[in-house]
């Protein structure tokens, strides 16, 4: 290598595990930032829901305790709240997912990340999986509908009189 380099002074020389060593690198720190970027996203997420039920917990309770007094059975009861919280999750899950697809359009169309000389495409690539984003809906509302039976239970079980009395 140093004799090609004495001989070709014009010519730049490198090392191939060096040149991957440095893609490796970069690999890893746009993986960290996908990694930070989705976790501060789910934590937010998290945080919103948890407001939103917390702030119609009473409301809910009333709402469970009239349907009873009406004469709706436990079971029906519990039906409708999960029906609303699984509303709640297909139009969270359309809104992410044309959020997402918008977001891959704008960043293949503007190519705004650029990338080190040592990729051969100079700017972040852009691949939009259909299959992918069909995975994570179905994940994402599988966990909306295990995470809403529990307060559609409880809802189901309050009392007519108390709810009507907290309400």
């Amino acid at each position: 290598l140093k004799a090609v380099a004495k001989a070709y002074p014009a010519v730049t020389t490198l090392r191939v595990k060096d040149a991957l060593d440095k893609v490796n690198d970069i690999l890893r720190e746009i993986s960290l930032a996908i990694l930070a970027a989705t976790s501060i996203t789910l934590v937010t997420a998290i945080l919103v829901l948890a407001g939103g039920l917390a702030a119609s917990h009473r409301r809910r309770l009333y709402d469970a305790a009239i349907l009873k007094a009406m004469g709706a059975r436990d079971s029906q009861v519990a039906a409708i709240f999960l029906a609303e919280g699984l509303g709640i999750g297909i139009r969270g899950v359309l809104g992410g997912a044309m959020l997402g697809v918008g977001l891959c359009v704008f960043l293949k169309r503007y190519e705004l990340i650029q990338l080190p000389e040592v990729f051969y495409d100079r700017t972040l690539p852009v691949n939009f999986q259909p299959l992918v984003y069909l995975l994570i809906g179905i994940v994402t509302l599988a966990i909306v509908l295990v995470a809403c039976q529990y307060p559609c239970r409880r809802a189901a079980k309050f009392a007519p009189l108390q709810g009507i009395r907290v309400g």
